[in-house]
């Protein structure tokens, strides 16, 4: 296939986390990336700006990802931030670790308050717009995942608020 996971990670960090689309100072930044396959192109470049950036990465490999590669992605961590699925359709035998690292102490503990009278969160987008899949991946999801699987995936992370890249 075509995957491009480095440009992808790059597409995110310039284009999806900005303000302007409801990036917010006072609230941790997170990149969950799945992929099911092998990046053909660097990773280690943009997930190294995406750190110094403050922004987490969460790596969900599926059926033929490289788990040196989501080693590569995710960096080492003090919570767990690489996950294996053998099928999507196995996601949910990974929900629960997946849901226990996104809440972990270890994650929030990355992001400092950068202003500490910061305003209380308020909506700056119509939940509708929220749920439409957005970026270069969306199609290349539609093609590969159900509905349901991306309904699930979906619903998962948009409980916690965080930005999904399939590639």
């Amino acid at each position: 296939g075509n995957t491009k996971t480095g440009k992808g990670i790059g597409y995110v960090l310039q284009e999806l986390f900005k303000e302007s689309l409801g990036m917010r100072q006072d609230v941790a930044h997170v990149l969950v990336l799945i992929t099911d396959g092998r990046a053909q192109d660097d990773v280690t470049p943009p997930s190294r700006i995406a750190r110094a950036l403050g922004v987490s990465i969460l790596a969900v490999g599926v059926s033929n990802a490289d788990i040196e590669e989501l080693s590569k992605i995710a960096a080492p961590s003090s919570y767990k931030n690489i996950f294996y699925s053998p099928t999507f359709d196995d996601f949910p035998s990974i929900e629960r670790e997946f849901i226990q690292s996104i809440c972990s102490e270890e994650l929030l503990s990355e992001f400092k308050l950068q202003d500490e009278f910061a305003q209380l969160d308020t909506p700056t987008e119509d939940p509708e717009e929220l749920n439409k899949p957005l970026g270069p991946c969306a199609s290349q999801c539609v093609k590969v995942c159900s509905p349901q699987q991306i309904e699930q995936v979906n619903l998962l992370l948009s409980c916690f608020g965080l930005l999904l890249i399939i590639i």
